[in-house]
């Protein structure tokens, strides 16, 4: 069964972490979340919403928010113009050097949980 406590209180840190990356560098998770699907190859917005397990409509809006950032590029296909390319921009690729460079502190189970899965992922 599971601790609906203990899933609260995750809930309640991972609030604390967005919050100082909101501060920090200016993005939300899912934000980050997009650029980091976008850096690892993830280029039209059907992938990235399936890579993130989110909705096209949901994607839709973040991609919107990031290039409202200017942390993106849209670029329709040559080919078919109904294909979306993304693709980080110069000011994208410096907030994800930030990301990758931020102090922000999770609390020990969570980064224990992190390394754990990051483990579990090398060993696949």
């Amino acid at each position: 069964m599971i601790n609906l406590c203990a899933l609260r209180q995750l809930i309640m840190d991972l609030h604390q972490v967005e919050d100082h990356l909101k501060v920090d560098v200016g993005v939300t998770f899912n934000e980050a979340a997009i650029l980091c699907a976008i850096d690892t190859g993830y280029t039209e917005p059907a992938a990235i919403a399936k890579q993130m397990n989110l909705s096209p409509s949901r994607t839709s809006r973040l991609l919107t928010s990031v290039e409202a950032k200017k942390l993106i590029n849209r670029k329709n296909s040559r080919v078919d113009k109904r294909v979306v390319h993304i693709s980080l921009s110069q000011r994208g690729q410096k907030v994800l050097e930030e990301l990758h460079a931020c102090d922000a502190q999770f609390p020990a189970y969570i980064e224990e949980a992190i390394l754990k899965g990051m483990e579990n992922a090398d060993e696949q």
